[in-house]
């Protein structure tokens, strides 16, 4: 009788085990889709307001003979830059040649620098607070893992465009002597658009959790 109930309480935990799921339902239930989408909706609108922004303060970081292509992509050098990402430039010939990293904003009039520098952490702390504010997260998630799990579904997406970037958005100008060779670094962009979001995002996400939750506001 005891080998027999022995046998039962193991085939009972075994079956226990095999059926819980290999993930928190709290992961598998989470909108990823949804945090992707809007992480990618916020470099869009990083873009959009820097090139307002410059349009209207009439600040130079485009030459008039430049073409439609090389502007855009000297706008999406500030959204790099405003992240504190370096543009890396290689000349292969003549005496200039070499390697050399430059961020556009470095070195510039205070305003409207600061404001551009400032643009991310506004527009992340926005985002993760208004996401949370329209998810409403299961009873047994706290406050941490919402806030680290909105932060991770923002982060994954938007180092990952901003890597894609640092091969899509490539300039190159050849001159008689010298070609060079411009695009933002790419290790600096995997550090520093992987932080951004799971820094700010995070902090947007916890204080709408705190604000939502009855006695915690």
């Amino acid at each position: 009788m005891t080998d027999s109930t022995t046998d039962a309480t193991d085939d009972s935990a075994a079956s226990t085990a095999a059926d819980q799921p290999l993930l928190k339902p709290s992961l598998t239930e989470f909108p990823w889709l949804r945090a992707a989408l809007a992480s990618v909706g916020t470099l869009v609108v990083q873009y959009a307001a820097i090139v307002v922004t410059l349009a209207l303060s009439g600040s130079a970081v485009t030459r008039a003979d430049w073409s439609l292509w090389t502007k855009a992509v000297q706008y999406v050098y500030v959204v790099y830059s405003a992240h504190h990402v370096p543009i890396a430039t290689t000349v292969s010939q003549g005496v200039q040649a070499g390697s050399g990293l430059n961020n556009l904003l470095y070195g510039q009039p205070f305003f409207p620098a600061v404001l551009f520098f400032a643009l991310p952490v506004v527009v992340l702390l926005a985002a993760g607070f208004l996401f949370e504010r329209q998810r409403t997260p299961p009873v047994t998630v706290g406050g941490t893992e919402e806030s680290a799990m909105v932060a991770t579904g923002f982060a994954i997406p938007y180092v990952a465009v901003g890597a894609l970037g640092s091969f899509v958005f490539v300039r190159r100008i050849t001159g008689e002597t010298a070609q060079a060779v411009s695009a933002p670094a790419l290790l600096w962009t995997l550090v520093a658009m992987f932080l951004f979001p799971m820094v700010f995002v995070a902090i947007g996400a916890a204080l709408a959790y705190v604000f939502s939750t009855p006695g915690q506001a």
